[in-house]
């Protein structure tokens, strides 16, 4: 008799799941760090006499990312 059953591959739709969530968390925690240092480095340039304002994107990694 045969088993004619279909096997559900959990391992290998664990493994994407996992790589995706470590990929996006890492894209984050770096995102965060270059907003960190271009915002760090824009009051730097601010002292001196320019004006600048946030980019839209920066702001968003330093509020996802709770390491920042």
């Amino acid at each position: 008799m045969q088993n004619n059953y279909i096997k559900i591959p959990y391992y290998g739709i664990s493994s994407i799941g996992i790589s995706i969530l470590f990929s996006i968390i890492i894209l984050i925690y770096l995102g965060a760090a270059v907003s960190s240092e271009r915002k760090n480095n824009r009051e730097n340039i601010e002292t001196i006499g320019n004006s600048t304002e946030d980019i839209w994107w920066e702001n968003g990694f330093l509020f996802m990312c709770p390491l920042h």
